[in-house]
């Protein structure tokens, strides 16, 4: 990763539709000049789980965590309050009627994994009209979108941290 394009660490079960979405993601991403790390895709030869993931996320300006169903039951958990522990910051991709971590703070906004509210893709759709892109192509977009805004963001309060400054001067 390059210490000049924004690096996101990524939590997900590796289940087919997680690797699917997080592939997608790492494209898109990619193409938007953020690097993205998926341990059981990126990781060394012989490395350990629980060693390459603490090591990438300490090394990462932020965390996506995808929280579905089956991430619940994995070592998303486990990479999630190792996150939490080092204070690194986080955005929250959550499947619908998934709960949230229980340590997840009340006013802390995530982001939907389907991206956007179906009410808001009619609507879209009665005032453009038909389209050649599909409201999975939207929603996807909606959170590819979400996640760009949140490494920018950290990209730039670490450049602040390393260069010794505070955010608020």
């Amino acid at each position: 990763m390059s210490e000049d394009r924004p690096s996101l660490f990524v939590a997900y079960a590796n289940e087919r539709y997680e690797r699917s979405v997080t592939g997608r993601l790492k494209r898109k991403l990619a193409s938007r000049g953020i690097d993205l790390y998926r341990l059981i895709e990126d990781s060394r030869i012989g490395e350990r789980w629980t060693q390459a993931a603490e090591r990438k996320i300490s090394e990462a300006d932020g965390v996506v965590v995808i929280w579905t169903k089956k991430a619940l039951k994995s070592r998303v958990v486990d990479e999630y309050r190792f996150a939490r522990k080092i204070d690194k910051p986080i955005c929250l991709v959550r499947e619908d009627n998934v709960p949230l971590p229980p340590d997840w703070p009340e006013d802390m906004v995530y982001a939907p994994l389907r991206g956007l509210s179906p009410a808001f893709i009619i609507l879209s759709r009665l005032v453009a009209g038909p389209s050649l892109v599909s409201s999975e192509d939207i929603e996807f977009n909606a959170m590819l979108d979400q996640i760009t805004v949140f490494a920018w963001r950290q990209a730039a309060l670490s450049a602040v941290r390393r260069a010794g400054l505070s955010h608020s001067s």
